[in-house]
C-alpha cells in the first residue's frame, strides 16, 4: 500500500508503469462507486482518466490482473479485486491524494497467499519504489511532482 499525492497526468503515467509490468500487459479497470449502474470492465486507463478531468469528486477503482477471474461486464465486484486504486476529491490545483493498495487472499490452507495475491502485491510494490523515487515525503504521503 502507498499513499500518495498526484495530478491526473501522473495518475495515468502510474497506470500505464503498472500495465507494462503486468503479465502480457493485461489490466482491466472497473469503476467501484456505490450507486452506479456503469459496472463495465475497462481494458485502458482512458475512462479514468476521462472521469478525473470531467469530474472533481473522490472515486474508487479496481485493477484486474491476468491471474483474476474478472466478473461479468456489467457488475464490477470489489471482493473479487485484490488492487484498489482511491482516489479522493481534486484540490484547487487538481491534485488528488490517491491509495494504491493490494489485498491479501490465502489458499485454501490458510498457510500462504494465492498466485494472484502475491503477483498483485509485487505490481503494487513496483509502483511504491516508482512513487518513492519520483516523489518526496510530505504528511504521510508522497508527493509526486
Amino acid at each position: 500500500m502507498i499513499r500518495f499525492s498526484a495530478t491526473e497526468e501522473e495518475i495515468g503515467t502510474l497506470l500505464r508503469f503498472l500495465k507494462r509490468r503486468a503479465p502480457e500487459n493485461h489490466l482491466l479497470l472497473v469503476p467501484l462507486r456505490p450507486h452506479s449502474r456503469d459496472r463495465r470492465l475497462r481494458r485502458t486507463e482512458r475512462a479514468l482518466l476521462n472521469e478525473l478531468s470531467r469530474d472533481t469528486t473522490a472515486t474508487r477503482w479496481g485493477i484486474y490482473t491476468a491471474l483474476d477471474t474478472p466478473p461479468s461486464a456489467t457488475r464490477g465486484d470489489e471482493d473479487s479485486c485484490l488492487i484498489l486504486l482511491q482516489l479522493s476529491a481534486a484540490d484547487n490545483d487538481g491534485r488528488r491524494e490517491a491509495l494504491l493498495e493490494a489485498r491479501d487472499e490465502m489458499t485454501s490452507d490458510r498457510r500462504r497467499l494465492t498466485k494472484r495475491s502475491l503477483l498483485a502485491r509485487n505490481l503494487v510494490n513496483r509502483c511504491a519504489r516508482r512513487l518513492r523515487r519520483r516523489g518526496h515525503p510530505e504528511k504521510g504521503r508522497w508527493v509526486i511532482e
